[in-house]
């Protein structure tokens, strides 16, 4: 959720286990600061 808004989903049954992750970023403007808040994983 992006300001209240879903903004992606994803759900894989193939993947019984393992980690998960985010990333972003920039190559074009330097010194951006980018925060996550509030990730959450859930097991349906």
């Amino acid at each position: 959720y992006v300001n209240g808004f879903q903004v992606a989903q994803a759900q894989d049954s193939t993947l019984t286990s393992g980690d998960v992750g985010i990333l972003a970023g920039t190559f074009d403007t330097p010194g951006v600061d980018i925060v996550f808040d509030n990730f959450v994983v859930l097991q349906p």
